[in-house]
């Protein structure tokens, strides 16, 4: 999977413009799919059960918000 990104002059919080200023990178999305299409996708490589797949999301999801 590759990352795509564009970088970016990093604006100076003082709101001076001097010479030397940074860049920073910003990723540049090129699609997404949706969580049926991953959960297809994984289960194909992986060989778990689309149910499998969708318990074993929501738990790390619970917990991430808990």
């Amino acid at each position: 999977m590759s990352t795509y990104y564009d970088l970016y002059q990093t604006p100076n919080p003082d709101g001076e413009d001097g010479e030397g200023k940074g860049l920073h990178a910003r990723i540049l999305p090129r699609g997404t799919i949706s969580a049926d299409k991953f959960r297809e996708l994984v289960s194909k490589a992986t060989g778990f059960s689309p149910a499998i797949l969708d318990g074993t999301l929501q738990a790390i999801t619970d917990e991430l918000h808990s």
